[in-house]
Formats: structure tokens, sequence, C-alpha cells
């Protein structure tokens, strides 16, 4: 009699399936900022259920402006010509150290490509794999001439980054109670414009876990009870 009654009391207890359930958090930088930044997200609290993935997602720019001015240095000195006369020379000295001379209207021809780039790289890291850069270059040419020797070129870097990512295994760094940190830099001279992050954890839901009541299950039981009768109904048959 007891195999009966203890299939019928199981069938009564038995749990419902584990109700999937998401939370999520966000964090984003207020202003503009030179130096790193740190952006912490709320870990998944164990006592909400068992977490099953990690949903994350950055976005943040850094931005680097510059206005490059490039001087074409000139001297000038006179010179006994073999005449007589006294003729005036000028000495170029390149951008890139070496120096020349011209006099007259040579020197009009002179014409200097002066090449200026700026840079600017936003990356950001967190626990585990996260790791994420992104850089951009912005470049021009200065020319320069002995009758202008001043050049200015103003150039603008900006580097936008948008990077995802969906962990299932090695979750440990997100269960807690406090904080998960993650790191924004904005380098190559450059400033932190915009940068936020978002995580979404996927887990089991442990209030959605609940033994069926007992009123619920009496019916197994008693049909338990039922059948454990009609088995020793046929077994007196039998005899």
């Amino acid at each position: 009699m007891l195999r009966p009654i203890a299939l019928a009391v199981g069938l009564a207890l038995i749990a419902a399936p584990a109700i999937s359930a998401t939370v999520s958090f966000t964090n984003a930088l207020a202003q503009p900022q030179d130096g790193p930044v740190t952006l912490g997200l709320q870990q998944f609290d164990p006592s909400q259920g068992t977490l099953q993935s990690v949903a994350l997602a950055f976005s943040g720019q850094a931005l680097s402006t510059s206005s490059n001015i490039s001087i074409l240095t000139t001297a000038q000195r006179l010179t006994v010509n073999p005449d007589g006369s006294i003729g005036i020379e000028t000495i170029v000295s390149l951008p890139d150290g070496t120096q020349t001379t011209c006099s007259g209207a040579a020197c009009a021809a002179i014409r200097i490509t002066s090449p200026v780039q700026t840079s600017a790289t936003i990356d950001v890291s967190g626990p585990g794999p996260i790791t994420f850069s992104q850089t951009q270059n912005s470049a021009g040419n200065c020319v320069l001439t002995v009758a202008a020797p001043n050049c200015q070129v103003d150039l603008e870097a900006r580097a936008d980054l948008s990077e995802s990512l969906n962990l299932t295994a090695n979750l440990s760094p997100f269960i807690g109670t406090g904080n998960v940190d993650y790191v924004f830099r904005a380098l190559s001279g450059s400033t932190l414009q915009s940068a936020s992050v978002s995580v979404t954890y996927t887990f089991d839901d442990a209030s959605s876990i609940s033994p069926v009541p007992l009123p619920a299950g009496l019916p197994f039981l008693l049909a338990g009870l039922g059948g454990f009768a009609v088995l020793r109904r046929m077994r007196r048959t039998i005899r």
C-alpha cells in the first residue's frame, strides 16, 4: 500500500516549472570629461533566482579638436655679388629641420606642404572579456610659401564606440549585492563627450517556483488510493 500512496503524494507536491524573467540597469556620463570615467551598474541579486545570461550594451564618443599652425621660418642676409653690388639672400628653414636659400623672385616659388594630424580614441573595460576600443584620425595639409609663411588647419576627430556583448558563462562577477564597474577612457589627447552602459540580467525567477497546494493535489492522492483498491481487488479475483 505504501508505493501507490508515495506516488500520489509525490504528484501532489510536484513543483511548477521556473519562469524566465529579466531585470535591467543603465548608467551614463552626465557631462564631458577629460579623465577616465567609471560607470557602475548593480549586480544581479541571487535572491531573485538563478542567473542565466548577461546582455551588455556600450556606447560613447571621444572628441579631439586642434588648430595646427605651421610657420615657415625665414631670415635674410646681405651678400656681395662678384660685380661689387650687394644682394639680399633669404634663408628658409623647412619643417623637417633643413635649410635652403633663395633670392629675388625665386623665393616666391618655394612652396612646402606640411602634414598635420589629430586623433581621438575611446576604450572601455570591465570584468572578464570586456574590452573595446575605437579610434579615428583626421589629417590635413598646410601649404606654406616664403611669401606667406603662416598656415592654419583646423582638424576634428570623433571616435564613436557602439558595442554589445551577451554572456552565458563565467557569470560570477555579475552576481552579488554590490556594483560592477565599467571604465571609459578618452585617449590620444581627446575628451570623453559621452559614455553609457546598460545591462539586462535574464534569470529563472525563484518566486515562480512553488509546490502545488495540497487541495489542488488532493485528486492525485485519491486517484492513487483508488488505483491501489483496484489492484487489490484484481489480486483477490485471480486467487
